[in-house]
């Protein structure tokens, strides 16, 4: 394989296992701060292994790599040896021993933690910074971006760096592992292996909404992923709310489902509510008509990353057109101040540049959005343009969009101006009570994908139009059994996965399991289960 494939495959890998280890949460609750730290350094490999591709692949970096290639064998093996580990690992949710599912993944989890202690020394969340560490390192190496020794000149000051003592310690503890590793490898002989196959028994299934643009899905347009074995099943949500209830409020971290004792769900701690939204499984609904190529038109911050790395965190990293282009969310913790960073490589030419998400606007043209600033007189001018392989995957961008907008303490904004996207036809509306709060429910059917969504939005308050949680129903519109009206306010859905934009939201469900919509109004209700039956009596 080679190494660019090697590094895009494993960067995917990373997602990958990040999103199933987000399904431990809730059964092993007691151990989320871990968990968390796994997804989290998981996200950051994904991001660093892409750098390394995008430094390797630079024309201008060429005599630079062959001094490090050796330490880019050894960071990959290691990586790839721990990956199929975990996967292999991952297939004892299967077995048939356990009593429960959370018996199952309790268990799971603790030989994965027990495995990696044995073979290393030290959790997978150490083993996992190393592997970051020590990615940064090389790609800063082969960049020739090590601090530099005016008097040493760049080639001495790359030396100097590889041999500095977070470097060594970096590539020791990898080494280390590998050795480890290898020790524990099969022997061949003749025909009889000595030793344990590293052979996964979960099959690695990389969510739809990250696939590159040229492995997108044959016809049939619009399908569902087949059930991954981490599934969990349905999530267990709140009680039904007060009658009447205020404005939404204004949030900050994450949430995930958990029982408890009241049947709340439970904030996950130290994650943001992103990171959920784009490692949760979606189906994928495939655009009919597709626009103009990813892009970036703004001007060249050759310094943006390196400034935002002071008070900012790097939340998340989306690739598009194959990894040439990929865009950075960032958030700055105390006032939930966000940007974006775009990053583009074409033609051996590299440029990044950042703006606030509150001075930038959002415009859908076909498959695309296209982020905009505003100049004085008003007029949009074009700053990037992003097109997404699924409805799925641009729904998700656009109202993490308009939340990160709607949530900035630092420039706070009244409303929002562009939460209305081309090619979707509003079907539906009304106020219903969700998590004590009134919010605006619609349903939105996109001409051009065929694709049907939920969105609940702020109704009022500082969080006005803003979005609280979006669900791709599109399949599930046609299951008799989905949707009931068991009262005259209350609708019922088997199933409902929602995206969740928020860190406080506290989702209903009925006494049966059901994911419950409470209307304010009987003949809402009514209107709700006569739109869905209008909708399965239309073409997709």
């Amino acid at each position: 394989m080679a190494l660019t494939t090697s590094l895009t495959a494993n960067s995917e890998t990373a997602q990958d296992i990040a999103a199933a280890f987000n399904k431990f949460q809730d059964p092993v609750f007691e151990q989320r701060t871990e968990i968390t730290a796994l997804i989290s350094e998981l996200w950051a490999i994904s991001s660093a292994l892409l750098e390394l591709e995008h430094a390797h692949n630079d024309p201008l970096h060429y005599r630079r790599r062959g001094r490090i290639e050796n330490e880019q064998h050894t960071a990959l093996l290691s990586l790839e040896y721990t990956f199929k580990d975990v996967q292999r690992l991952f297939g004892g949710l299967a077995r048939p021993i356990y009593n429960s599912t959370r018996e199952a993944y309790q268990a799971v989890w603790q030989n994965i933690q027990d495995h990696f202690r044995d073979e290393g020394g030290f959790t997978l969340v150490r083993r996992f910074e190393y592997y970051r560490m020590f990615l940064i390192d090389i790609t800063a190496i082969i960049e020739g971006s090590v601090p530099q020794i005016p008097r040493l000149g760049l080639s001495n000051s790359i030396l100097r760096y590889s041999e500095s003592g977070g470097y060594r310690d970096n590539r020791y503890h990898v080494e280390k592992i590998l050795r480890s590793q290898e020790e524990a490898l099969p022997v061949d002989f003749g025909n009889m292996a000595i030793g344990a196959p590293r052979q996964p028994s979960w099959e690695r299934m990389r969510p739809y909404g990250l696939i590159p643009v040229q492995n997108r899905p044959p016809s049939p347009r619009t399908f569902r992923r087949p059930p991954s074995p981490l599934t969990i099943g349905n999530e267990d949500y709140g009680p039904p709310p007060a009658p009447f209830a205020p404005a939404s409020p204004t949030t900050t971290t994450t949430t995930t489902s958990s029982q408890s004792s009241n049947n709340r769900v439970r904030p996950t701690p130290n994650m943001h509510w992103i990171l959920n939204v784009f490692s949760q499984d979606r189906p994928t609904t495939i655009f009919q008509t597709t626009g103009l190529e990813s892009s970036c038109l703004g001007e060249n911050m050759p310094h943006a990353s390196s400034r935002l790395s002071g008070g900012y965190e790097n939340l998340l990293e989306l690739p598009f057109e194959a990894g040439f282009l990929r865009m950075r969310i960032y958030v700055r913790p105390y006032d939930r101040r966000a940007r974006l960073l775009c990053k583009m490589d074409r033609g051996g030419q590299r440029l990044q540049s950042s703006f606030p998400i509150t001075q930038l606007r959002i415009v859908r043209e076909q498959s695309c959005l296209q982020i905009c600033r505003e100049d004085k007189r008003g007029r949009l001018l074009l700053w990037t343009n992003l097109r997404f392989p699924s409805y799925e995957r641009l729904i998700l961008f656009h109202c993490t969009f308009l939340a990160l907008k709607a949530q900035d303490e630092a420039n706070p904004i009244r409303g929002l101006d562009d939460h209305i996207l081309y090619d979707e036809e509003e079907m539906f509306s009304a106020v219903i009570i969700d998590d004590t709060f009134q919010h605006a429910l619609r349903i939105f059917k996109d001409s051009n994908s065929g694709g049907v969504r939920l969105q609940a939005s702020a109704l009022s308050g500082p969080m006005k139009k803003a979005p609280i949680w979006t669900a791709f129903i599109t399949h599930h519109i046609f299951s008799s059994r989905w949707n009931q009206l068991p009262e005259p306010r209350k609708v019922h859905l088997a199933d409902l996965t929602r995206y969740v934009f928020s860190g406080n939201y506290i989702p209903q469900l009925g006494p049966h399991g059901e994911h419950e919509l409470c209307f304010m109004k009987a003949k809402d209700a009514e209107q709700f289960m006569d739109t869905i039956y209008d909708l399965t009596r239309t073409k997709p």
